[in-house]
């Protein structure tokens, strides 16, 4: 019940159709979606877990971080978004389309990339299609807390892990190692919502820094440069770091 009850909210209050021998790819799209939707209402369902989260409470992020996975749209544009960008290249270019740079990358190019040639024409793509459904429940999620709380803006970190030494071996074709972990923590981009980044202190284990993102409503930006400024007033954590001192003659202060 309380799945035809979701769908029928999704398609807009229009009944429940009986299942078809073969469906058209309109309803399939909706079909997939709705199924998407569903499960991450339920995932994000729990929008208190975020407050708690802001009020300093562990909690467990993992639902959250799937669900960014979830509304990624980034495997399915890549591309046609590095095919457009090439293409404008002049034509003296050695690279003009994604092909070419997997032939001449001998190994080298992202794996993402490589994977980007096989998903073929989005306009009937139903994972697609979940994908930006899902970051718009993901959206509606995080300023339906923020409404309820009557919040300015949600304060978590940039990047979720810590930063590991320099591997000693070459990155392996296609990437990987730490810096694809980085992709996991992507709520700005995949909600559109606007976020600015500021210095949040030091991890420390070995002082490396990390950083504080804040994130709005939509063209909250003004409210949002107000109080990162006013945090970066306070707190101070933004320095030189010792390997690159300041020339002789030269003073740098934050």
């Amino acid at each position: 019940m309380k799945h035809e009850v979701a769908r029928q909210k999704a398609l807009g209050g229009a009944p429940a159709q009986q299942p078809q021998q073969q469906q058209d790819p309109l309803t399939a799209i909706l079909n997939h979606s709705h199924a998407v939707t569903e499960e991450a209402e339920g995932r994000l369902g729990a929008r208190e877990h975020q407050m708690r989260a802001l009020m300093g409470k562990p909690i467990d992020n993992s639902a959250l971080t799937k669900a960014q996975v979830d509304a990624s749209a980034y495997r399915f544009e890549v591309f046609g978004a590095i095919n457009k960008y090439l293409a404008g290249l002049p034509a003296s270019a050695p690279i003009r389309t994604v092909d070419e740079m997997i032939a001449k990358g001998e190994g080298l190019t992202k794996q993402v990339i490589v994977d980007s040639t096989k998903v073929g024409p989005l306009d009937h793509n139903p994972q697609f299609a979940a994908a930006i459904k899902q970051q718009e429940v993901l959206r509606d999620a995080i300023v339906a807390v923020m409404d309820k709380y009557q919040l300015d803006a949600v304060i978590l970190p940039y990047r979720t892990y810590e930063v590991n030494d320099l591997p000693t071996a070459p990155t392996p074709p296609g990437g990987g190692g730490p810096a694809a972990a980085e992709g996991l923590n992507q709520l700005a981009s995949v909600t559109g919502l606007p976020t600015i980044i500021v210095p949040g202190g030091f991890y420390p284990k070995d002082g490396m820094p990390f950083g504080i993102q804040f994130l709005g409503r939509p063209f909250s930006e003004p409210t949002l440069i107000k109080v990162a400024s006013g945090y970066e007033a306070v707190t101070h954590h933004r320095k030189a770091p010792s390997s690159t001192p300041a020339l002789s003659g030269e003073s740098i202060a934050y």
